[in-house]
């Protein structure tokens, strides 16, 4: 019997207590097709164990499956045990597709989490460590995703049918192209062609043509070292040979061979091409008797280092930034994405280019848009043609850069990045009126608010009611929130805190936001991958559906005071307890707890025009401020410095369903509509009104309409 394509979850990695009981950590399927597997423990799990074994176990008990005689090859293994300090960690997007097929990969030191809609179901082993991580490149084609970085092999991940099932291992290349670091062309050949000659008489004529420059006349003599001569001085005169380019022999009669030298040494050299000009029945033939071969090293290599980035576009893998090589762009054979040959006629072979650009400038990262993208640390280029063909040409559009790390985000059409600093958010897209690509910074009025950017990631608006919103990771630990829907002109900034630190944010597709923190404990720090929930009213929470009367599941918040939320109304606070607090009363329909945090916002000055003849009593004063609201509760406002009243949320009488004798109550209840706070105690000179809402709940304000007095 043969061993079947694929066991599902039938190897198994255990560990003994010590009261000498086995446990399962992990599972994993095992067949007849080679993979590398990774069997771990989940993330910030400890366990104390006497031995460790990797055991074949039955996914279906009941229904075995029987090997016989064939044998399943473990051909290495190799244990890590993580240390307690914390990785730089990054997430990586993997969207094989829009539904169930999308992953979030977390990498840190050596390993990578897969993550499928929240949920870890898999652990990959990865060759970069703490230091590489935040430095990968990525880029992905349906289920294989491939990963870049100057000091590290080009890695590939693969998914291999199942959520739980991925394979990695070192990409291969065939046919890299070679460059002539030293000057020694080291490991070349030099090429040596034949001329036979058949019928000629003596006096008759020829000529021969190298790669479009062609000779004089040459006679023809019977004796082969005359001959040899006159060939060797006529080649020697052209300007692709120059002078001692040949060396011309004779090894039989009617025969020479030409032997290059000089500056055509160990390179591949077009063949030469016969042209009989005098004769009655003189035949030259040509041939190619060893095949030159240019001298260098491959353009990638432990020597010289790998691609720092890559991208499929225009079905072909483009790679860019070898470490010896930082403004060189190739590129495979198309449909063929690991063959890098650049030789041959054909418009479907191998590319190899460099920037065309009056300074030195590193290629920080590729962008497959509406054209192929370069962005360099100073510069940025796009490739206008269309299918690309060799050799293309890549024209600089602007000088702005990339600032390094972070990452490039498509937004309507055009591409999101960071300009080298780090301080400013700009597009960058396609005008068809200049027919070329221009920068448009959009954090101009926002310039406090994107300072020090690291990272960020980007969710695609859901529904025509929602902008998009991408998150900017700065290295304070605080984010910006930009909301925008270019199109029509809707575009703000808004700064976010976490307790703890952002350190990292990444979106799916079509999908959610998910964000990267590292909070306390306990005194213990740790890394949190969490998802932006708009239905969650607090931060790091856990919700439950009731009913229920405690929640768990909030270890990471051990020992913590956490806010309650019970059935949309806030229900105090409570204390974290061994991982789980219990509510003040049972939650019927559902509950939530987490940290609190105070959503603030401050409202434009509003300033008077003077009358020069009044003098300088005239003070603006805000006498009233008038809003409308979504679903809202437990809002104030109030003088910019002063006290912040209650806004009143209160609905009175009404028709049929509306009325009530109590106040609406907030949550799936909350107030909507119009209100107001009347009057305003303080007095400012400019007019200012700040907002809160200090407990849990929703908050939705649509217009504010502000009465100023004098």
């Amino acid at each position: 019997m043969s061993v079947p394509v694929t066991l599902p979850r039938e190897l198994a990695l255990q560990y003994q207590t010590p009261g000498g009981a086995w446990i399962t950590a992990a599972r994993c399927d095992v067949g007849s097709v080679l993979r590398t597997r990774r069997l771990a423990l989940p993330p910030g799990r400890q366990v104390t164990a006497r031995r460790w074994r990797i055991v074949r176990l039955h996914a279906d008990p009941d229904q075995p499956v029987d090997l016989d005689a064939a044998v399943v090859r473990l051909t290495r293994i190799a244990m890590w045990r993580e240390t307690d300090e914390l990785s730089p960690w990054r997430r990586w997007g993997f969207d094989f597709d829009v539904g169930e097929q999308r992953y979030g990969l977390v990498a840190t030191d050596g390993n990578v989490e897969v993550y499928q809609r929240g949920l870890r179901v898999a652990s990959i082993p990865s060759p970069y460590s703490a230091s590489q991580v935040t430095s990968v490149r990525r880029a992905q084609m349906l289920d294989t995703l491939l990963a870049f970085h100057p000091d590290v092999p080009p890695y590939r991940f693969a998914r291999q049918g199942a959520h739980s099932e991925w394979d990695s291992r070192p990409q291969a290349f065939e046919n890299i192209p070679l460059f002539d670091y030293d000057g020694t062309r080291t490991g070349g050949v030099s090429e040596v062609q034949q001329l036979s000659f058949t019928d000629f008489n003596a006096g008759e004529t020829f000529n021969l043509t190298l790669e479009g420059q062609t000779t004089g006349s040459i006679a023809y003599d019977g004796s082969m070292a005359t001959l040899g001569a006159s060939v060797a001085a006529a080649l020697n005169g052209l300007d692709n040979v120059g002078a001692n380019g040949v060396a011309v022999s004779s090894p039989s009669a009617n025969t020479l061979r030409v032997a290059y030298q000089g500056k055509n040494r160990n390179e591949d050299v077009g063949e030469l091409v016969a042209q009989v000009l005098i004769s009655t029945k003189g035949i030259v033939r040509t041939a190619t008797v060893v095949q030159g071969k240019e001298g260098g090293e491959p353009v990638i290599s432990a020597t010289r280092g790998w691609p720092a980035s890559g991208v499929f576009f225009d079905s072909r893998l483009w790679l860019a930034a070898p470490r010896s090589r930082p403004q060189t762009i190739m590129a495979s054979r198309s449909g063929f994405f690991f063959d890098l040959n650049i030789k041959g006629g054909e418009a479907d072979k191998g590319i190899s280019v460099d920037l065309a650009t009056d300074q030195s400038t590193r290629i920080m990262n590729l962008f497959a848009g509406r054209h192929l993208q370069v962005f360099s640390q100073s510069a940025e280029f796009f490739c206008a043609s269309q299918p690309i063909t060799p050799p293309p040409a890549f024209p600089r559009t602007s000088s702005v850069g990339l600032q390094p790390g972070t990452p490039l985000l498509e937004m309507e059409g055009g591409t999101l990045f960071i300009q080298a600093g780090g301080d400013t958010v700009s597009h960058y897209i396609y005008e068809d009126a200049a027919q070329s690509y221009v920068v448009t910074p959009l954090s101009s009025y926002a310039p406090h608010l994107t300072r020090g950017i690291v990272g960020g990631g980007f969710r695609r608006h859901r529904s025509t009611s929602e902008p998009n919103l991408a998150l900017w990771i700065r290295a304070d630990g605080t984010a910006s929130a930009m909301s925008a829907i270019l199109s029509q002109d809707v575009l703000g900034f808004v700064p976010w805190t976490t307790d703890g630190a952002f350190v990292e944010a990444g979106g799916e597709l079509a999908g959610d936001l998910y964000v990267g923190a590292r909070r306390a404990a306990g005194g213990v720090e740790s890394h949190r991958l969490e998802v932006l929930d708009d239905a969650h009213m607090l931060d790091a929470s856990v919700r439950v559906a009731g009913p229920v009367s405690a929640i768990s599941g909030l270890q990471h918040l051990e020992g913590r005071t956490v806010a309650l939320y019970v059935d949309g109304a806030d229900a105090g606070d409570a204390v974290v307890t061994g991982g789980q607090v219990v509510l003040p009363y049972a939650a019927e329909r559902w509950a939530e707890a987490g940290l609190l945090f105070v959503p603030r916002g401050r409202l434009l000055p509003v300033l008077l025009n003077q009358d020069p003849r009044g003098g300088a009593s005239m003070k603006a004063r805000v006498g009233e401020v008038a809003l409308r609201l979504g679903p809202t509760g437990n809002l104030r406002l109030g003088m910019t410095g002063k006290k912040l009243w209650p806004v009143p949320l209160k609905r009175r009488g009404g028709i049929g369903d509306q009325a009530a004798l109590l106040d609406h109550g907030p949550g799936e209840d909350a107030f909507t509509g119009w209100t107001r706070v009347y009057p305003i105690p303080g007095f400012q000179d400019d007019a200012q009104i700040d907002w809160e809402q200090p407990r849990p709940g929703p908050l939705e304000i649509r217009e504010v309409v502000v009465t100023v007095q004098s």
